[in-house]
């Protein structure tokens, strides 16, 4: 059995977070979704290092929770799943850009060396990043809001 993540893009405007992005939520009618998908697919070095899920490799964030503030639909979304999911977070647009654009060169040559997963971790990273700082024009603040399935 896998573990997949469930990925929410949340932006901050007006004193409250909006769903820009998230997951399929199973209690909305596919006809009417209106949000695509931040990201879909299985890496447990990411895993590991955004969560500590799935890999004992380096971890680079701790898992801090699900939101309090959490927009309406993430928090539609994770109550669905229940005890189904585990290890919620989130990360804010600073924070993982910040690793992105100085951590790199440490975890591929320290914790993880010759490894092409990692290389492969910090392509997806990156593109988080570009897509969020897209997504962030019109908001104060940008985050994702994650936890995982297994």
């Amino acid at each position: 059995m896998g573990c997949d993540i469930h990925i929410y893009e949340e932006g901050f405007k007006d004193g409250v977070w909006h769903l820009i992005k998230g997951d399929t939520n199973p209690n909305l009618d596919p006809d009417k979704d209106e949000y695509e998908e931040f990201w879909e697919g299985r890496n447990y070095t990411l895993f590991g290092l955004i969560a500590g899920v799935r890999d004992s490799g380096a971890r680079a964030f701790d898992a801090v929770g699900f939101p309090d503030d959490a927009a309406p639909e993430t928090k539609e979304a994770y109550s669905w799943w229940g005890g189904d999911c585990h290890t919620p977070s989130h990360l804010y647009f600073e924070e993982l850009t910040d690793f992105v654009m100085n951590k790199r060169e440490k975890y591929t040559k320290f914790y993880y060396p010759n490894d092409d997963w990692v290389d492969w971790t910090f392509d997806i990273l990156e593109e988080w990043v570009q897509q969020m700082g897209y997504d962030v024009k019109g908001y104060d603040d940008i985050r994702l809001v994650f936890w995982f399935d297994s």
